[in-house]
């Protein structure tokens, strides 16, 4: 993936944080913690015992580390280091409604460095942004020959959008 792609995916996914603002679209997403007859949600949490600690062999800790990668806190405009071998990497930025995040696996190593632009291009007709801000990601290697570069945003549910 070359850098003018991952340009043009950041870009896109600036606009998929919009949301339509038509009544009808509105009624689609939930936007409360109540159900529509107005009782409170109940979600059941269950925790499972999976039976005895095994103290992992340094070899297991890391084939373990690269079977579920590794999660890095991430600071705007500030670099970050990112390892190769293949090592699936999650860089975490924390912005107004959520968290942005950036996921990273490729053979060698690159810079990522993510910085918030806080004046955006308008939503498109129909839409209101969720975010305030957009984000830019620059590898400073270029983006090519990635196995994994993907872009996630997750919400934080106890933002009132």
């Amino acid at each position: 993936m070359r850098f003018s792609q991952l340009s043009a995916i950041a870009l896109s996914f600036q606009f998929s944080l919009a949301r339509p603002t038509s009544s009808s679209r509105r009624s689609l997403i939930p936007l409360s913690d109540t159900t529509e007859a107005g009782r409170p949600r109940v979600v059941q949490l269950q925790q499972v015992h999976t039976g005895s600690v095994k103290s992992a062999s340094k070899s297991e800790a890391e084939e373990e580390e690269k079977e579920n990668g590794v999660e890095i806190a991430g600071t705007l405009n500030t670099p970050v280091a990112l390892k190769g071998g293949d090592l699936k990497q999650d860089v975490v930025y924390v912005a107004s409604v959520g968290d942005f995040e950036v996921e990273y696996q490729a053979k060698t190593t690159r810079t990522l460095t993510v910085s918030e632009n806080k004046s955006p291009a308008a939503a498109p007709a129909g839409f209101k942004a969720l975010e305030p801000s957009s984000f830019k990601v620059n590898f400073t290697e270029g983006g090519g020959d990635l196995t994994l570069g993907q872009i996630d945003y997750i919400f934080d549910a106890t933002s009132k959008l």
